[in-house]
């Protein structure tokens, strides 16, 4: 009667957990999402260029860490930089206002 009612215990406890989280499906979905709506933006007819950019700018601001890519595209060189050239890295590395959009 016990190892029924550890059982029973186990298998509530089990359901009762949440599902573990798939960080390849979250991923996935995350991307999927910015590119829907970067689509979005460059489908609409109705919108002039420079409120697409601004709109794909928005998506892209929220969704990247321009920071944390500019270390892993720098690496060690990262660290020889003082604050105010890597702020300039940072800001080059944002600079998607000179590129044109289809």
């Amino acid at each position: 009667m016990k190892s029924r009612s550890s059982l029973a215990l186990a298998t509530l406890l089990w359901l009762a957990a949440p599902a573990a989280a798939d960080p390849a499906a979250e991923a996935r979905t995350a991307m999927e999402s910015t590119i829907s709506g970067v689509l979005a933006i460059l489908q609409d007819g109705s919108l002039s260029l420079p409120v697409k950019k601004e709109r794909i700018q928005e998506i892209a601001y929220g969704r990247f860490d321009f920071e944390t890519m500019s270390k892993l595209v720098l690496k060690r060189d990262w660290k020889k930089f003082d604050a105010a050239q890597q702020q300039v890295e940072q800001q080059i590395r944002r600079l998607t206002r000179g590129l044109r959009l289809p």
